[in-house]
């Protein structure tokens, strides 16, 4: 009976030792996939801030440019100005009449011709201003719509090798406890005599 009680106790420690090593690395498995699943939220959530922040670091370099442009040619247009004036006034005092109204036609001239150009370049600028827009607001939707559509096929094949995963663990466990079942079983009987 001692015997029997030693063996049994000594039988039942190895038991509880490999249930406890198994269930130890099944909880190791499950944090390690739950904290992978943090990662790569945490990473997916990283990129998509660097997106946006790339948008608007583009956003605000054309800006910029545009601003720079508009800078350029107003002080361009200032230098212009002040020029012309000089050179009128040198020019006035040779050649009065005819330089006056020469000048005064090419102003008038180079007016209109500004005012064409500006009014061209500003509907030029709008146009591609619209088509830049909606090219890039395209884009972006059909990007984050094919994003959003690959993450459901992610999450469902995940979904499905999980389930499966348990499952195998699962049948797995149950044909362990039955060989240690009978093994226990045909030790007893072994022991008794049967």
């Amino acid at each position: 009976v001692d015997m029997q009680r030693l063996v049994r106790g000594h039988l039942g420690r190895l038991y509880a030792r490999a249930v406890r090593a198994e269930k130890t690395a099944v909880c190791s498995v499950v944090q390690k996939t739950w904290r992978a699943h943090l990662a790569r939220k945490e990473w997916r959530q990283q990129e998509r801030e660097k997106e946006l922040q790339l948008i608007r670091m583009r956003c605000a370099m054309n800006c910029q440019r545009f601003y720079r442009g508009w800078v350029g040619r107003e002080r361009f247009r200032e230098v212009k100005r002040v020029r012309d004036a000089s050179l009128y006034k040198v020019y006035a005092a040779l050649r009065v009449q005819r330089w006056i109204r020469m000048q005064q036609a090419k102003a008038a001239v180079q007016r209109l011709r500004e005012e064409r150009i500006a009014m061209v370049h500003a509907a030029a600028t709008y146009v591609r201003k619209n088509f830049l827009r909606h090219h890039y607001r395209k884009l972006y939707t059909e990007l984050m719509s094919d994003f959003n559509s690959k993450e459901l096929y992610a999450i469902v094949i995940q979904k499905r090798l999980r389930g499966h995963l348990c499952r195998q663990r699962m049948v797995g466990d149950r044909e362990r406890c039955q060989e240690l079942l009978w093994g226990a079983v045909e030790i007893q009987r072994l022991w008794r005599g049967y």
